[in-house]
């Protein structure tokens, strides 16, 4: 099966792969890469029924390697030998074509090709019964490529790059199984300086291992479905996946270091990282608003004490008819809490005001409705512009509480 994204697209690598694109092209852009040549992007278009008519053959790993003598050899650059097992292949034609359904926020893969699950079992038994993996499996202490014992071999790397020659070098380090074989094709090999290498070499001596059973099961492909390499999981909602890690951690703490479960946590670690900058944003916007805030407090302080310089005579005559310090400090502690109030009230009608221009600005950019939202706690909002200027106007009004009547009465 195809399987699209929700644009109907492939990646350029599985077009490569399902011969769609000239896979010799994509040899010619990176050598324009290596030269620092740019490379030009393409889009090609295929109809349904020239995806349905796409026939493979699929070859096992196994079926790469040919018994010369006593061991066996890679066949896997011998041109006749790849026809003539390309021939007795199984056939495999695409069937159908997948994209995500409508709806869905997000999918296990896309742009790529999938499989039923008996081509895997059936490759599987293929590599098992295999004539090279079942001698492998029965003289485990012999390299079945070479006829001779594993062993391990130390080599310095930076120590070859110096003495040998860049083919001799690449030869021996595909030997050795330090790059894939054929990952880098003759074409660039010429391209590839001691320069180059020791850049992706450390300092110090870099150890390379002969081949073990191990990396020759791998290389032959050996898989056990009782073992496998990862599982996905891929939990429906958020509290799934609390219940999934609550589970893990309860299990490795009673089972112990040995059998502990190692995972990764993809939605956790894309959560943290998308915390952490939120946070950063948060921390800057808090930032923002104590310095308006101050800022403000200061300027009705200031506004507050101005009016206590504008209404010295008044507050004179108020002491003159009898009013104590406290009553003319709460006049002007009224004055800030109402102040304050209207402040508050103003701010969020403005604000509710500013939410639904906001959603429908984020709804035709992100479709995603009710984006942005007012707490249904706003009136705290209120208490608090009330609680902030009432503390702003404590100084005036204490100040104007403590004016000599027969001073303030002079005033003009």
């Amino acid at each position: 099966m195809l399987i699209l994204n929700r644009r109907n697209e492939l990646s350029d690598y599985t077009l490569y792969s399902l011969g769609l694109k000239d896979q010799g092209e994509l040899r010619g852009q990176f050598t324009g890469l290596m030269q620092g040549e740019g490379v030009e992007s393409v889009d090609m278009e295929f109809t349904y029924e020239d995806l349905m008519n796409l026939q493979f053959r699929v070859l096992a790993p196994t079926d790469l390697y040919e018994k010369t003598g006593t061991f066996w050899k890679d066949r896997s650059g011998d041109p006749d030998f790849l026809a003539g097992k390309l021939a007795e292949a199984k056939e495999l034609k695409i069937v159908g074509v997948l994209r995500p359904a409508e709806g869905a926020v997000s999918t296990s893969s896309s742009g790529t090709v999938g499989y039923r699950r008996d081509l895997m079992e059936e490759m599987i038994r293929r590599v098992a019964e295999s004539p090279v993996v079942r001698e492998q499996l029965a003289d485990p202490g012999t390299d079945v490529f070479t006829g001779q014992a594993f062993h391990t071999e130390e080599i310095d790397v930076l120590s070859l790059v110096e003495s040998m020659e860049m083919p001799e070098l690449i030869s021996l380090m595909e030997e050795k199984g330090f790059i894939p074989r054929g990952m880098i094709p003759d074409m660039l090999k010429p391209l590839i300086t001691k320069d180059i290498v020791k850049q992706f070499v450390q300092k110090g001596t870099v150890m390379i291992e002969g081949n073990t059973l191990e990396k020759n099961l791998e290389a032959l492909g050996v898989s056990d479905e009782s073992r496998p390499s990862a599982i996905l999981i891929y939990p429906k909602n958020f509290e799934s996946k609390k219940t999934l890690s609550r589970k893990i951690r309860e299990y490795n703490a009673a089972a112990g270091e040995e059998k502990a479960i190692h995972y990764t946590d993809v939605m956790e670690l894309l959560m943290n990282s998308v915390t952490t900058i939120v946070n950063a944003i948060t921390y800057v916007l808090i930032a923002f608003v104590a310095i308006s805030l101050v800022v403000s407090s200061i300027m009705i302080g200031i506004i507050t004490y101005i009016s206590v310089l504008e209404r010295t005579k008044e507050i004179g005559i108020l002491r003159a008819v009898g009013a104590s310090r406290r009553d003319v400090a709460r006049v002007f502690n009224a004055e800030t809490l109402i102040e304050g109030f209207t402040a508050g009230v103003i701010g969020i009608g403005v604000t509710l005001i500013l939410v639904l221009i906001a959603n429908v600005i984020l709804k035709s950019v992100t479709g995603i409705p009710n984006l942005a939202s007012l707490p249904p706690a706003a009136g705290i909002l209120v208490l608090i512009s009330m609680a902030l200027t009432l503390t702003a106007g404590v100084i005036p009004s204490q100040l104007a509480a403590r004016k000599d009547p027969v001073v303030a009465l002079r005033a003009e």
